[in-house]
């Protein structure tokens, strides 16, 4: 709950700040510079509120740090299959664009309402999702999210069929599935690495997991751009079938990895 309700400040703050940053560049000179003034400000005054924060966690011991390694080799599955779905943080700002502009061939404010509901939807349902979550195995709703993420996919594939002002209306109809499994899948991954990491190398596993969505989030525009230019069914029958292949590889785990994150989550 408390990841979750960071995240959703998280896009709060994204989409304010957009909306502060085209008002002041709309503006002139000086009004951006000055938001820049107040940003820089903010800045530090988040940075000593974090300073006040304090941590009861022990520090780690050098034998602990050592022995603890095993774990995280049973992590690795996990910051694999984190890689393809981090494409999905791309396809609200790359791959939906593209459809809407040059396969729809309609106004690019359907792409900027989707960008607004999918922003709005975050901040509202992360949450309460997150906290119905909780009823069920961190692994199995990680798994979930890649489900719900790749039919999303083919929906966006099927809602494009109908072209024009009809197809963009399905696909914002489909948007909402789409942001049910983003919202799955980042209230479940950071879950799960926290869970299946040993308490002194929790640190190293988060990096690692961020890492993997580095990656991922770099990787996806160039790979988002040339499925589209072989075409939409390449495009989004792609996304689908290397999301799904990602969670089905957790499931095909050694038997003795399966039983470590099983006991973690």
């Amino acid at each position: 709950a408390a990841l979750a309700a960071g995240r959703a400040l998280r896009n709060a703050g994204l989409g304010v700040g957009a909306l502060v940053a085209t008002v002041a560049v709309g503006s002139g000179g000086g009004a951006l510079i000055a938001t820049m003034a107040v940003t820089g400000v903010v800045m530090l005054a988040s940075a000593l509120l974090t300073a006040t924060m304090r941590l009861t966690a022990p520090a780690p011991t050098g034998p602990a740090r050592v022995e603890s390694q095993g774990p995280l080799r049973g992590l690795t599955a996990v910051f694999v299959a984190n890689v393809p779905l981090a494409f999905c943080f791309s396809v609200l700002e790359v791959a939906l664009p593209a459809v809407v502009l040059d396969q729809l061939r309609v106004s690019p404010a359907w792409s900027a309402a989707m960008f607004v509901g999918n922003t709005a939807l975050v901040i509202a349902a992360q949450v309460p999702v997150v906290r119905w979550l909780a009823r069920w195995p961190r692994r199995r709703g990680f798994a979930l999210s890649g489900v719900v993420l790749a039919v999303s996919y083919l929906g966006f594939l099927g809602g494009a069929a109908f072209g024009g002002t009809a197809g963009a209306g399905a696909v914002a109809a489909v948007c909402v599935l789409y942001t049910l499994g983003e919202i799955l899948y980042t209230g479940t991954g950071t879950a799960l690495v926290i869970a299946g990491a040993p308490p002194e190398l929790l640190g190293r596993a988060l990096v690692r997991f961020q890492l993997s969505t580095g990656i991922g989030t770099a990787a996806a525009p160039a790979v988002l751009a040339a499925l589209f230019a072989a075409g939409p069914a390449a495009l989004w029958l792609g996304l689908a079938a290397i999301t799904v292949a990602a969670v089905t590889a957790l499931g095909l785990r050694p038997a003795r990895v399966r039983r470590q994150l099983r006991l973690a989550a």
